[in-house]
Parts: C-alpha cells; structure tokens; sequence
C-alpha cells in the first residue's frame, strides 16, 4: 500500500508549477489564454513533466 509521502512525491512536480504559473496569474504577468498556454508548456518542460495532451 502507498504512504501518503509517496503520493506527495509523485505529484509534487506538478504541484510546483501550479503554484508557479498560478502565481504569475495573480501578478497579473499572464492575460490571454495564449500567454497561459505558453507559460504552462515552458513551465511543465523545465520541471521535467509530462506534457500529454498539451503538445
């Protein structure tokens, strides 16, 4: 059975880069969905995560 550690580790990637690109909504540093789009292909791609469906 998979701890609750374990879960955290395997999303934790993505966690970060939801944190990160919903921080730069918030500073108002994305304001089309083209800009969101780019920043979360950029932002998935430097993390190392999988981009399925995204590409």
């Amino acid at each position: 059975m998979s701890s609750g550690l374990d879960v955290r580790q395997l999303y934790k990637g993505r966690i970060e880069a939801a944190t990160e690109i919903w921080s730069k909504i918030m500073r108002n540093e994305v304001s089309t969905r083209n800009q969101l789009e780019e920043l979360v292909y950029i932002v998935y791609k430097q993390k190392g995560i999988e981009l399925q469906g995204l590409e």
